[in-house]
């Protein structure tokens, strides 16, 4: 089996062609999950800073480099941060309102808590939907490999790896979605079955610096269905599920869009698991703040699908975009 056909094999778990929420499911991700996946490693750390050079013995010749060949030493990129153990989210299907009483949901949770919590929405009678558009940077020094590998369909082919200076780690994804999938082929859900929209709540954390990989990622309207399509298929009422806060401006824009076509929309806190309805202004003022975020952050698009671009020195004019 080739990667393309592996790719699409995991991605009609999720999407299959007798749902009518698949043409909204993100597949970026799916291209690397079908990929071949190296051993699991410690997060990658900084190289330590170069000793010092000894002082030449008097009457020898310095073995130091010249100032014009420092020029020519390697310079290594910034590493992420290794993150901490994550903190484990869970979702108790209990929670969730009946998949009868016209209700979508929008899961929007870090990382990979929002995978496994599409799955607890599947047992529950949801169709999970992934909306995760993030890519993942190439490897060090292996640059042409990735490419070569995005290109092939062969599955001995070098896979495109993360390069430890991603802002979001996509390994982590990866691995959840994976997971996630083994257990959602053994669900059967109905073709009619309302949706669960899964987010990544941390899509936008962290700050880019030179040499970092930003791939970050921000939702559209047109990443999801209109107000109007979702009262097509009975939709009434919508039910955000947070771990704890307000949800950021991207979302909040759509969700005003959705209120306006007459759906009710709250928020289910997984802190205290309380239901509260969400309060949205919709006046053209609070619309045109949130329009105007999603340019401020400055995010970086990717030719191949989603966000993700290496951060260029500020003294050049390159950099992939």
């Amino acid at each position: 089996m080739t990667r393309s056909e592996k790719a699409l094999q995991l991605f009609e778990v999720w999407a299959p062609d007798d749902s009518p929420w698949s043409d909204w499911a993100k597949p970026v991700l799916f291209t690397y999950a079908a990929e071949p996946r190296p051993p699991s490693q410690p997060s990658p750390t900084p190289p330590p800073p170069p000793s010092p050079p000894s002082p030449p013995l008097a009457g020898t010749e310095s073995d130091s480099p010249t100032p014009d060949d420092a020029l020519l030493q390697p310079v290594p990129l910034p590493i992420a941060e290794p993150a901490s153990a994550p903190k484990v989210i869970s979702l108790e299907a209990r929670l969730l309102p009946d998949p009868a009483s016209h209700c979508a949901l929008v899961i929007d949770l870090p990382g990979p808590a929002s995978f496994h919590a599409g799955v607890v929405a599947a047992q529950r009678g949801y169709r999970p939907v992934p909306l995760h558009n993030c890519t993942a940077g190439p490897a060090p020094g292996s640059f042409a490999a990735g490419f070569q590998a995005a290109q092939s369909n062969d599955p001995s082919a070098p896979p495109r790896t993360s390069s430890g200076s991603d802002l979001v780690r996509v390994d982590a994804l990866i691995a959840a979605l994976l997971e996630a999938t083994a257990q959602l082929e053994k669900v059967r859900i109905d073709p009619l079955a309302p949706p669960a929209f899964l987010i990544d709540s941390a899509r936008l954390d962290g700050k880019p610096s030179y040499g970092m990989y930003d791939n970050r990622w921000l939702l559209f309207p047109q990443d999801m269905p209109s107000g109007r399509m979702l009262r097509s298929q009975g939709i009434e009422r919508v039910l955000v599920i947070r771990e704890r806060g307000d949800v950021i401006h991207d979302l909040r824009s759509i969700l005003r869009g959705w209120k306006r076509e007459m759906l009710q929309i709250e928020k289910l806190s997984l802190a205290d698991g309380a239901v509260t309805p969400m309060s949205i202004e919709l006046s053209r003022f609070a619309a045109f703040g949130d329009y105007v975020m999603q340019f401020l952050i400055g995010l970086r698009t990717n030719s191949g699908g989603g966000f993700g671009g290496r951060v260029p020195d500020v003294s050049s004019s390159g950099g992939f975009s």
